[in-house]
C-alpha cells in the first residue's frame, strides 16, 4: 500500500459475538494497475479510547470523535500519512456520519485531499433507512427486531423458535 501512495480507508465499528466492540479498518488502494481493498485491523474500540475523550468519571463512550481519534491513532501505527488519503468510507450511522461531531468530519479536518464516500456495501440500507416514510415498515421492522432479541435473549427460547421454524 505504501508503494501505491495514494490510498482510501473504510471503517466501521460493531459489537462482535463476544459483545466487545470491534474497530475495523481497511484500506483501498491501486497497486499495479488493479484496486486492492486490504483489512488491515480489528481493534477494541473501548481499550483504544484516548484518556482525553474520556467522559467525566471515566466513561468509555464510542463518540465522533472518540472514533476519528482511534482511526488517526492506527493510521499512525502504520506509518499512514493522512495526507495522502483521498477518501473516508463507512455507513451512515449518526456517531460516524454526522456533520456535527461525527468520525468522518473529524477526520476531513486532517485528511485535507480526501472525500467522504459511502461504503457501498452499506449503500443499499443507507437508502432504504433514509427513504422509509412508511410508517407500517418502520413498525414491522421494530417488531422483527424486538422479537429476534427476544428469541436471542435465552437459549429455550432460541430452541423453540427453531422447532417451530421446522414445522414452518
Amino acid at each position: 500500500m505504501k508503494e501505491a501512495r495514494y490510498y482510501a480507508i473504510i471503517f466501521d465499528e460493531t459489537a462482535d459475538i463476544s459483545r466487545i466492540e470491534q474497530l475495523i479498518l481497511s484500506f483501498r488502494y491501486v497497486h499495479e494497475g488493479k484496486i486492492r481493498e486490504d483489512l488491515v485491523t480489528f481493534a477494541d474500540a473501548y481499550q483504544e479510547i484516548r484518556p482525553e475523550d474520556e467522559k467525566p468519571g471515566g466513561e468509555r463512550k464510542l463518540t465522533g470523535v472518540a472514533i476519528a481519534h482511534i482511526v488517526e491513532d492506527l493510521l499512525q501505527k502504520f506509518s499512514v500519512d493522512p495526507l495522502n488519503c483521498v477518501g473516508v468510507g463507512t455507513d451512515s450511522c449518526y456517531v460516524l456520519s454526522s456533520e456535527v461531531k461525527g468520525a468522518v468530519q473529524e477526520l476531513l479536518k486532517k485528511m485535507k485531499n480526501a472525500r467522504a464516500c459511502p461504503c457501498s456495501n452499506h449503500m443499499l440500507n443507507n437508502s432504504l433507512a433514509k427513504r422509509s416514510t412508511v410508517k407500517a415498515c418502520r413498525n414491522a421492522t421494530g417488531t422483527i427486531k424486538a422479537t429476534v432479541a427476544f428469541a436471542n435473549a435465552s437459549p429455550k427460547r432460541t430452541v423453540v423458535f427453531k422447532e417451530w421454524e421446522i414445522r414452518a
